[in-house]
């Protein structure tokens, strides 16, 4: 008999999540390539860790703002900036040469 997980069909948010964080990374790198927009940082990430390194200005601000938006999440730049270091770390750490 097939389990509940097996039978319940995954939710739209799951299933594009893939695509949306790929879109929300190309975003990043394109309209924020001035910044110095490291590889595989979202815009999330991007905010989080200027805010974090600067503590002023538009980094700060925009970080807020889109905390304010992940109501579930209220540290959420900076949380994925860290999360993102940690997987860069362990990207590079695996690549020859």
């Amino acid at each position: 008999m097939a389990s509940v997980m097996e039978r319940t069909p995954m939710s739209w948010v799951l299933k594009t999540k893939p695509i949306r964080v790929s879109f929300n990374m190309f975003c990043c790198a394109t309209l924020f390539f001035w910044a110095g927009v490291l590889p595989r940082e979202t815009i999330s990430g991007l905010f989080g860790r200027k805010a974090y390194k600067h503590k002023r200005g538009i980094w700060i601000h925009g970080a807020r703002f889109i905390d304010v938006l992940h109501t579930n999440e209220p540290d959420h730049c900076v949380e994925t900036a860290i999360c993102e270091a940690r997987m860069r770390e362990e990207l590079y750490r695996c690549m020859p040469g």
